[in-house]
């Protein structure tokens, strides 16, 4: 047991310490040839003995990320609907009038509710999937930095409190979308309902995982598990700190 211990040490060079219990742990694993009963990619990549080729791979790899469209997208989104909004507020206020009445701003304060509901239903349906989900991999949403969605997860990092940014996007931001397509209003009502709604969803869908900068999309890969690194459950095995180096 000894002689195995030092030499997955030596392997590995992960801890100082050759005696704690978790380099002995994981060096009867390896000797024993264990592994999960749901491998993650680190482990199928060992499995299928290309964990040594994975960095090589990785340089020869053709890939590309979605995060920076997103960002784009997102930002002429947020930014288009402010103009149109301030717009309408200051140099045609009548118009959150017409032809409606009253009525003109329940519907726009319908229509910015509707769209903000259905990102919400679809987070939470999202939420409760598995783990291991394919869909909650890409639709899943986060307040990291790398998210497409630059400007509502960095809104969320500001120095304010949390009643102010709930306020900002779950309050203001939805009215936005709904002042700046009221235009539409007196040109064609379903068209306006599907404008308002459509730019607010497109808007907070460019924060899915699927717009990570981390997540990547392959022209060409040598290496089918050149993405270990993008896989949450192998990042404990792939950091420079970890036991799995």
């Amino acid at each position: 047991m000894r002689a195995i211990h030092v030499q997955f040490i030596r392997d590995k060079k992960c801890f100082r310490d050759h005696v704690h219990n978790v380099v002995t742990l994981l060096a009867w694993a390896e000797y024993l040839q264990v592994a999960p009963a749901e491998p993650n990619r680190y482990f199928q990549a060992k499995a299928a003995a290309r964990l040594d080729r994975t960095e090589a791979d990785k340089r020869r790899t053709l890939a590309f990320s979605l995060c920076w469209h997103a960002r784009f997208l997102s930002a002429l989104d947020l930014g288009g609907a402010l103009v149109s909004a301030v717009l309408v507020v200051v140099i045609e206020p009548g118009q959150l009038l017409r032809p409606f009445g009253w009525w003109t701003p329940a519907l726009v304060l319908g229509a910015a509710a509707c769209g903000f509901l259905i990102w919400v239903i679809f987070g939470a349906y999202v939420f409760d999937l598995p783990e291991k989900s394919k869909i909650k991999y890409y639709c899943d949403t986060n307040s990291e930095p790398s998210s497409g969605n630059f400007i509502y997860m960095r809104g969320f990092h500001v120095n304010a409190p949390d009643w102010f940014s709930y306020f900002v996007w779950a309050g203001l931001t939805p009215i936005v979308f709904a002042i700046a397509a009221t235009p539409l209003i007196t040109l064609h009502l379903p068209v306006y309902i599907a404008v308002a709604i459509a730019a607010q969803v497109i808007f907070w869908e460019t924060s899915m995982n699927m717009f990570n900068r981390d997540r990547h999309y392959y022209l060409y890969r040598p290496n089918e598990y050149v993405n270990v690194y993008e896989d949450p459950r192998s990042r404990h095995w792939l950091s420079p700190t970890s036991p799995g180096l």
